[in-house]
C-alpha cells in the first residue's frame, strides 16, 4: 500500500494507467526494421541458420564485385578493388540476379522476413563464363538458391520480385503462410528436390509461373494445400506466358510411390493446374479428376505446353493421336475406369475403330476427332491386350463397361454387338458428332444404355464435321436412351430404333430441336421409313418413346417426306406382319405423329395401301399418354372438373375453383376469389359465426349505472426511459456522497 501510494504521489501511478489505456492503435505505427542483404546473412549465421526475423524487411539492390584474383587480369569495374560486400549476387542468369547461400550448411529454418529486391544495373567480374554486365531492365528478380544439404524451411516469409529456390536440399522443404509476388517470367518456388515438399496456405500473385519440381530424386510425399494462386503464368514475355501452370513436374524424378495431394487451392487468372512432364506420375498417383474436384482453379487440369507435339494424355504418357492413347488404354488393362485427356481444341487425328474395351471417361476439352469414321468400336472384334490389334486370339468384350466422352467434337460410336454384357455410352457437350450406331445380330441380349446431353449432329453438306446424314443414332438392343438438349440438322432418319431383342427399351427425348430431317431432298433412299424419329419393335419387344418440350422445324419451302415427324411402325412391304409394341406419351411438343402397319408402303416404295397407316396433329397443349393397344392416347382437355371451389363466409373469402382436365389435371382456367359475407348480428352476436359486434352497446339497468366508492390512488413512478426523472434524486445522492468523502478525507488526515 505504501508503494502504491508513493506511485500514486509521484504521478507515475496515473501515468501507468494512461498507457495501459491507450488504444492498440497508437502503438499501429511503429516502423519495421529494414536491413540490407549482407546484414541479413550475418544475422543468419549468427542464429545457428535458425532464423525468426520477428517481421524485418531486407531491402536490397545487387551491388558489382569483382571475385577473379588472376593477377593482372582486365577487370569490368576498373581500377581498384571491388571486394564482394555480401548484396553481390554470384550470378546474372536470365532476368534474375542468382544468390548462392548458406553451402556446406545442414538444416536452414527462416520465418517472418519479408525480401524486397529493388533492380539496379551492375557488373560480376570472375573467371568464368558468369562475369559480364547487367542491367536494372533484364535483371528483375533475385534468386535464392540455397545449397545446404538439410531441411529448408520459410514460414510467414514474404517474397518481393524474389524466387526461392531449395536448390541442394533432398530431404523436407517446406514453405508455410510465405506469399511471393511480382516474379517475372520464372516460377516463384522452383528446382525443388527434396523428397518430401510442403507449400501450404501461401500466395502466389503476378507471377511467371507457380512451383517447379525437379531433380533426380526418389519423391516419397507432396503436399501443396490451401495455397492462392492470382495471375500466376501470366507476368511473362508473350511466348511464355501460360506455359508453366500453377505447379510443374519435371521429366525428373520418381513418383511412382510417392504420396501426392493438391487440394483446397484456389486460382484466378486461366493458367493451367499442372505441367506434367513425369511419366512415374500415373492416375493412382496423381489423378487429375480428383485434381479438379478437390481445388478450384479456373484453368484446365494440364497446361497446353504439357502435350508438346501430342494432343492426348493418359495415365502419364502423352500420345500423338487419340487411336494411340485408346491402344495405350487397352494394352495397360486398366483395374479401375480410365481417364483420357484431350489437348484443349487439338485436332486428336484421324480415327476408324478405334478399339474400348473397358471403363473410360474422354476428357475432350474441345478438341475433335478430324477424319475417318471417328467411332469408338465396342465388342464387334477380337482383340489382343498384348498387342492392342485385332487378333483371333484376342476377346470380344469380357465385362460390363461404362463409357463417358465430354465435350470431344465430331465424335461417333459403332458396334455389332457379339456378347452380353451391358454397354453404358455417355456423351456429355460433343458437337458435330457422325453418329452412334449399334446392332445386335450376333447376341440379341446384349443391352446398351445410350445418353445423349447438350449434343449435336449436322448432316448438311457444308459442315465443318459432318455427321452421317442417313442416321445419327441407332440401335436395335434392350436397354434405355436418354437424349436431351440436343440438336438434328438434316439428317434423314435422326432417331432410328429398330428393337429386335426381347425386353423393354426406354427412350426419352427432352428438349431436342430436330431441323429440316426427313425432307424429301434427303429422304430419296428412305423414302419409306425416312423420319426425324422413327420407332419400331419387333414382335416379343417393348419400346416406350417419351417426348418433352421437343421441336420439329423445316425452313421456308421445307416439308417432311410424308412420314410425320414421329413414326410408330414400320410400314414397309416386306415388313413383319406382327410387331412389337409401341408406346409414345408427349407434351409440350407439336408433332405430327403417323402409325403404320405392313403394306403401306409397296414394291415400288409408293403407297400402296392407306388404310395400314394413320396420321394425327398434336399440338403444343395436348398431353399424349400411352397406350399398349394403340401406341397412344391424345388428351384434349375435353373432359375438365372443378377442384379447390370455396364457399365465402363472413370469416374468409371463397373461391370459385380451377378448371382442370380431369385426365392430366393441367389447369385449364384459374377461379376467382369471391370477397367474404357481411355479419349477420343480433344481440351484439354474428348469428353464421359468433364474432362479436364492434359497435352494439348494451342497455344497462340503473342499478349498474350507480358509481362505487373510489380507491385512494398509488404513488406513480417514473415511466420507463424518463432518465430525467431518474437522474435528478440520484444526482442528489451522488453530491451528498462527494461531500461525505471530502469530509471523511480531512479527518483521516
Amino acid at each position: 500500500m505504501k508503494l502504491l501510494r508513493r506511485l500514486a504521489q509521484g504521478g507515475i501511478l496515473a501515468a501507468l494507467l494512461a498507457l495501459v489505456l491507450l488504444p492498440s492503435s497508437a502503438f499501429a505505427n511503429t516502423p519495421s526494421r529494414v536491413i540490407d542483404f549482407a546484414t541479413f546473412l550475418k544475422e543468419v549465421e549468427n542464429a545457428n541458420y535458425s532464423y525468426d526475423g520477428r517481421g524485418v524487411t531486407v531491402e536490397w539492390s545487387p551491388s558489382s564485385a569483382c571475385t577473379d584474383n588472376r593477377p593482372g587480369h582486365t577487370c569490368l569495374l576498373g581500377e581498384g578493388t571491388h571486394t564482394p560486400d555480401g548484396n553481390n549476387a554470384q550470378r546474372g542468369q536470365g532476368n534474375n540476379a542468382q544468390y548462392q547461400l548458406f553451402s556446406g550448411k545442414g538444416a536452414v529454418s527462416i520465418k517472418n522476413v519479408t525480401f524486397t529486391f529493388k533492380p539496379a544495373d551492375f557488373k560480376l567480374c570472375m573467371n568464368s563464363d558468369w562475369r559480364g554486365t547487367f542491367t536494372a531492365a533484364e535483371v528483375v528478380n533475385a534468386e535464392l538458391q540455397l545449397l545446404n544439404t538439410g531441411d529448408v524451411t520459410f514460414e510467414g516469409c514474404t517474397f518481393n520480385r524474389v524466387i526461392a529456390s531449395p536448390f541442394s536440399c533432398t530431404a523436407k522443404a517446406s514453405f508455410i503462410g510465405c506469399s511471393f509476388n511480382d516474379v517475372y517470367n520464372n516460377y516463384a518456388i522452383k528446382d525443388v528436390h527434396a523428397a518430401v515438399a510442403n507449400i501450404s496456405n501461401s500466395v502466389f500473385t503476378n507471377c511467371g509461373g507457380g512451383i517447379y519440381f525437379e531433380g533426380s530424386t526418389t519423391r516419397t510425399a507432396i503436399d501443396i494445400t490451401g495455397n492462392t494462386f492470382s495471375n500466376v503464368d501470366a507476368f511473362a514475355p508473350e511466348d511464355k506466358k501460360f506455359t508453366r501452370g500453377l505447379v510443374q513436374f519435371s521429366a525428373n524424378g520418381n513418383y511412382a510411390n510417392a504420396a501426392v495431394k493438391i487440394s483446397g487451392n484456389t486460382s484466378t487468372g486461366g493458367a493451367g493446374a499442372i505441367r506434367q512432364l513425369n511419366t512415374s506420375i500415373s492416375e493412382e498417383v496423381l489423378s487429375l479428376d480428383a485434381l479438379l474436384n478437390n481445388n478450384s482453379f479456373d484453368g484446365n487440369a494440364l497446361t497446353d505446353s504439357s502435350f508438346g507435339a501430342n494432343t492426348v494424355y493418359y495415365n502419364g504418357a502423352y500420345y500423338k493421336t487419340l487411336m494411340d492413347a485408346l491402344k495405350g488404354v487397352f494394352t495397360s488393362s486398366p483395374k479401375g475406369t480410365a481417364k483420357v485427356y484431350c489437348k484443349p481444341k487439338a485436332d486428336v487425328g484421324a480415327m476408324t475403330h478405334g478399339h474400348v474395351a473397358d471403363d473410360m471417361v474422354i476428357y475432350g476439352n474441345g478438341a475433335y476427332v478430324s477424319a475417318g469414321e471417328r467411332d469408338l468400336e465396342i465388342d464387334t472384334y477380337k482383340a489382343n491386350r498384348n498387342t492392342g490389334k485385332q487378333d483371333g486370339t484376342g476377346a470380344f468384350l469380357d465385362k460390363d463397361i461404362t463409357v463417358t466422352v465430354k465435350e470431344l467434337d465430331g465424335i461417333a460410336a459403332w458396334g455389332q454387338r457379339n456378347t452380353a454384357h451391358t454397354v453404358n455410352l455417355a456423351f456429355e457437350n460433343c458437337k458435330n458428332m457422325q453418329r452412334i450406331y449399334f446392332t445386335n445380330g450376333a447376341n440379341p441380349n446384349g443391352k446398351i444404355n445410350i445418353t445423349l446431353d447438350g449434343c449435336s449432329f449436322d448432316g448438311s453438306p457444308d459442315a465443318v464435321l459432318r455427321a452421317n446424314a442417313n442416321t445419327t443414332v441407332y440401335s436395335n438392343s434392350p436397354g434405355d436412351i436418354s437424349i436431351k438438349d440436343t440438336t438434328f440438322k438434316q439428317i434423314s432418319v435422326a432417331l432410328n430404333i429398330n428393337h429386335k431383342s426381347t425386353g423393354t427399351q426406354n427412350i426419352t427425348l427432352n428438349s431436342c430441336t430436330f431441323s429440316d430431317c426427313a425432307t424429301p431432298e434427303i429422304s430419296k433412299d428412305t423414302k419409306t421409313y425416312g423420319a426425324p424419329v422413327r420407332i419400331v419393335a419387333q414382335k416379343g419387344a417393348i419400346t416406350n418413346l417419351a417426348v418433352k418440350d421437343c421441336e420439329f422445324a423445316y425452313s421456308e419451302g421445307k416439308t417432311n417426306c410424308g412420314n410425320g415427324d414421329i413414326l410408330l411402325g414400320d410400314g414397309r412391304h416386306d415388313a413383319a406382319e406382327d410387331q412389337g409394341v409401341v408406346t409414345l406419351s408427349m407434351n409440350g411438343t407439336e408433332a405430327n405423329v403417323m402409325k403404320q402397319k405392313k403394306g403401306f408402303y409397296g414394291h415400288d416404295g409408293q403407297v400402296a395401301d392407306e388404310s395400314q397407316g394413320s396420321k394425327t396433329e398434336i399440338s403444343k397443349d395436348n398431353l399424349v399418354k400411352p397406350n399398349v393397344d394403340d401406341n397412344f392416347v391424345v388428351d384434349d382437355h375435353s373432359k375438365t372438373k372443378i377442384v379447390g371451389a370455396k364457399e365465402a363466409t363472413c370469416t374468409s373469402k371463397g373461391y370459385t375453383g380451377d378448371k382442370v382436365c380431369s385426365v392430366c389435371g393441367k389447369v385449364l382456367e384459374y377461379g376467382k376469389e369471391i370477397a367474404e359475407l357481411n355479419h349477420t348480428y343480433e344481440n351484439g352476436v354474428c348469428t353464421l359465426c359468433g364474432a362479436k359486434d364492434p359497435d352494439y352497446t348494451p342497455i344497462k339497468e340503473p342499478s349498474q349505472q350507480a358509481q362505487k366508492p373510489g380507491k385512494p390512488s398509488k404513488p406513480t413512478l417514473p415511466a420507463t426511459g424518463d432518465v430525467a426523472a431518474l437522474v435528478a434524486p440520484l444526482s442528489t445522492v451522488g453530491v451528498a456522497l462527494i461531500g461525505y468523502a471530502a469530509t471523511r478525507k480531512k479527518r483521516i488526515r
